[in-house]
């Protein structure tokens, strides 16, 4: 009886496969593309993304994330630690609605915003990989963080784990129970 429950399980549950990238399209203009990829099972993002397995939008240029804002300086410095993965997960909808809205900046170890360490350097992958639990070589962990109107950074909203989501937290306290790196 217990096989036939978690056979019927299996086959109810909707395996999504959603997987979210961006890539710097061109550096010197700032130019960066979010490309979403949907399986064929997921009806919500393939609506996103108007009937098709793939879309891509371009993010705008965060307007104060170039050169040695501070406030990037220490998203890049804490990224890991003060901002952490709070381990509540989320609907790709959530992600969708962040897009659609355009008031996003999307942070990896690749970010040109990055003026704490050089470009994808292991330490900042590190910091990256400690927002996912199981981020092996195959995942680039994905930070989003919300702009404003006129594209200043806001807060941390989500981190991309793969195909999963979670909340994305600042909890400075932290901090004071931290060894420096």
């Amino acid at each position: 009886m217990k096989i036939i429950v978690l056979l019927l399980t299996l086959i109810c549950t909707q395996v999504s496969a959603v997987s979210l990238s961006n890539n710097w399209v061109n550096e010197d203009a700032f130019t960066k593309k979010v490309t979403i990829r949907c399986s064929e099972e997921d009806n919500e993002c393939r609506n996103f993304c108007g009937r098709s397995d793939a879309c891509t939008y371009i993010e705008k240029p965060c307007r104060n994330c170039l050169g040695s804002n501070l406030k990037m300086t220490y998203v890049f410095t804490e990224i890991g630690r003060a901002y952490r993965n709070d381990g509540i997960s989320y609907r790709w909808d959530h992600i969708f609605d962040l897009i659609k809205a355009g008031r996003f900046v999307s942070l990896t170890s690749k970010s040109i915003y990055n003026h704490v360490t050089r470009f994808n350097a292991l330490s900042m992958r590190r910091r990256f990989s400690a927002l996912c639990e199981d981020a092996g070589r195959e995942i680039t962990p994905i930070a989003l963080f919300s702009v404003d109107a006129v594209g200043e950074l806001e807060e941390p909203k989500y981190v991309v784990c793969g195909s999963e989501i979670y909340g994305l937290v600042h909890d400075p306290l932290i901090l004071l129970n931290s060894p420096l790196d």
